[in-house]
């Protein structure tokens, strides 16, 4: 149980960072420190653990939703009916599995999502930085080039 409240907690968290991320008045600076705080390698690896770990719940919820299945039918299949703490019990065993298989599901879900936003914002920035040091780059070149060119001038004036 302690699992699924850890879960609903970490999907809480991951709709406040998505939500942190994608509004359009959150300055961009805080969005480029919270991608590149992401990318850290400890973190990173945590987040694949969490990962991991929200995906083994999302199978095992998954596969308590069926054998529950398996159980439904089995008992339609009884001919005796069932007593009223038998109904109960089946029904709190129902909305369980089915509460644990939607919030491991959306977690799941959401974390692939945010993964793949921060990993393209990172990549984004990353192309950014590229291009900015080629510009510089170029810039240097055609600065030293035209210094060249006026040196060479110089040397043909004093000719």
């Amino acid at each position: 149980m302690v699992l699924y409240y850890l879960t609903c907690g970490f999907l809480i968290f991951l709709l406040l960072f998505l939500s942190l991320i994608l509004l359009p008045f959150v300055s961009p600076l805080l969005v480029k420190k919270i991608v590149k705080l992401c990318s850290l390698p400890t973190i990173s690896l945590a987040l694949k653990i969490i990962f991991i770990a929200i995906g083994l719940l999302f199978f095992e919820a998954s596969y308590s939703l069926y054998k529950f299945e398996t159980r439904n039918k089995i008992m339609k299949q009884q001919e005796v009916p069932p007593s009223q703490d038998t109904r109960n019990e089946f029904l709190r065993f129902r909305f369980r599995a089915q509460r644990n298989f939607y919030l491991s599901e959306m977690t799941f879900i959401i974390m692939i999502i945010t993964w793949r936003i921060v990993s393209l914002l990172n990549s984004h920035e990353t192309k950014l930085a590229n291009e900015k040091r080629k510009l510089e780059r170029d810039s240097l070149t055609s600065e030293s080039e035209k210094e060249e060119k006026e040196t060479k001038k110089e040397i043909k004036k004093e000719k």
